[in-house]
């Protein structure tokens, strides 16, 4: 079974599964695939998850910048901030769960702008 709240997969006894009711199928989606932007994980992924977890349970409100956005899969990278306004993608880092997959830009350059550069430049 796929548990689309937590994007994982888990194996149940068929004596658990149900018939959906059918004013329950035309739903629209109510998550949104998204990844953390620019870190990978480090350590075992259910260690990363239960971290991750204490964080962001911890925080009200949340905010998070958006860094990308892939419509095809319906899916979104972005850096997630606590009420303290810290970085979670940072927290996740320092404290030895991830890695940086390269050096950290703390700059959002928004897609327009540097499409916006280049045109000018070639054209100039």
């Amino acid at each position: 079974v796929y548990l689309v709240d937590y994007g994982t997969n888990a194996q149940i006894n068929n004596s658990h599964l149900f018939y959906l009711h059918k004013k329950f199928l035309d739903l629209p989606a109510q998550a949104i695939n998204a990844k953390l932007h620019n870190v990978e994980l480090r350590n075992g992924a259910d260690k990363t998850c239960y971290k991750f977890l204490e964080l962001v349970s911890s925080s009200e409100p949340l905010t998070a910048k958006i860094y990308d956005v892939d419509v095809k899969n319906y899916s979104l990278t972005i850096e997630i901030f606590g009420d303290d306004g810290i970085s979670i993608n940072e927290m996740l880092v320092n404290e030895g769960y991830c890695r940086y997959l390269s050096s950290p830009k703390h700059e959002l350059i928004e897609p327009s702008l540097a499409h916006d550069s280049k045109e000018e430049t070639a054209q100039g």
